[in-house]
């Protein structure tokens, strides 16, 4: 009843730029570092949401083709299937290690959002807007189906990647 340990404030944040553009926006085939010629690719060329997001041998079908699109006003990358026009996800906007990478109608959340860096070498790591965490192999695995999942940045093979012209 209007006591003070009932109030509270809200203050409107503003986002925050976390490095600007680190690529050029455009169309790209994403190959893993640590299995080379295994590519990002939707699963079974589908076009609904949820479906997963895996590695594959390298086809050249539009499944396996990328649109990043840098967003000036967040300092984020919206990655978009170009087969279905979904974008990648961060399953249930989940926080936990081995949360699943999934393509899903685009709705602007974080959980759809990616900071694109790179080493040394000129690999690529891609970063959840969300939670920091890196799209990842699971399980390290390198064979055609390995589902693509976050995990706590660890800087290692299974979390790099090359972008090639499609």
């Amino acid at each position: 009843t209007n006591k003070a340990s009932q109030r509270f404030y809200l203050n409107e944040l503003k986002p925050v730029v976390v490095g600007g553009t680190t690529l050029t926006s455009g169309t790209y085939i994403v190959e893993s570092v640590a299995a080379p010629g295994k590519m990002l690719d939707v699963s079974g060329s589908s076009k609904k949401n949820g479906a997963a997001v895996l590695i594959y041998k390298k086809t050249s079908n539009p499944n396996q083709r990328f649109t990043f699109t840098y967003d000036a006003q967040t300092g984020y990358y919206e990655i978009k299937n170009v087969n279905s026009g979904l974008v990648l996800d961060v399953t249930g906007s989940g926080w936990d290690q081995g949360t699943s990478v999934i393509q899903y109608a685009s709705h602007g959340g974080f959980n759809q959002r990616w900071s694109i860096e790179t080493n040394a070498s000129g690999n690529l790591f891609i970063r959840s807007a969300y939670s920091a965490y890196s799209i990842d192999l699971s399980g390290s695995q390198k064979t055609d189906g390995t589902k693509v999942i976050v995990w706590q940045y660890h800087g290692e093979a299974n979390q790099q990647w090359k972008l090639l012209a499609p």
